[in-house]
């Protein structure tokens, strides 16, 4: 008895495991289509918004993938991603020899997400950045500024954006001269475009 309760509990779960499948783009997608030819517009926009999500995800991820755990000698010790009311934040930790670095993305979740908000933030950033003493610069083509204390804001095409500080250089010359090799091998370009 114990074993034939045992073998059902056994079957019933696998069936529910089997039931139980992680949701990707290319399901939650083409879902959208079976509700469409059925005229469930309410089910075929539930699933274009978990398609939308998804895609944003996978773009997210790519985009944290690019935070390379070695740069131009800086060997990065930590890296943390959060997501708050749509906007995404990653943040890596590098160091070389004693000296420690931090690079930020803030913006919208990417793909173009960024929209207005993202677009309004980077340009109230870029504002504060210049009234503040910023140096305008261009990081692998991107529009960038070195603030006063030697933070370098590297502006996304989406209206998001990319700092990188360190507390070893906190005036604008000492940041550009130590930086620049940094700035030259960081995937910035590849970021933006990944986020476009």
């Amino acid at each position: 008895m114990k074993k034939s309760v045992l073998l059902i509990g056994v079957l019933a779960c696998s069936q529910f495991a089997a039931a139980i499948e992680a949701e990707t783009p290319e399901s939650s997608c083409k879902g959208i289509m079976k509700h469409l030819d059925k005229e469930d517009y309410k089910g075929a926009l539930n699933d274009a918004r978990l398609c939308v999500e998804l895609l944003e995800q996978k773009v997210q991820g790519s985009v944290t993938k690019s935070f390379s755990e070695s740069v131009a000698g800086w060997e990065r010790t930590s890296i943390s991603e959060e997501n708050v009311l749509g906007m995404a934040n990653i943040t890596a930790e590098y160091s070389k020899g004693d000296d420690t670095l931090s690079v930020s993305l803030v913006g919208g979740k990417g793909s173009g997400s960024g929209g207005a908000f993202g677009n309004a933030l980077g340009s109230i950033a870029t504002m504060g950045m210049m009234q503040a003493g910023g140096k305008r610069i261009r990081v692998q083509g991107l529009a960038a500024t070195v603030t006063a204390e030697g933070e370098v804001i590297i502006q996304l095409d989406d209206g998001a954006f990319v700092t990188v500080s360190s507390p070893q250089y906190s005036s604008q010359d000492t940041a550009i001269d130590a930086l620049e090799s940094f700035l030259d091998a960081f995937p910035f370009a590849e970021i933006n475009k990944a986020r476009s």
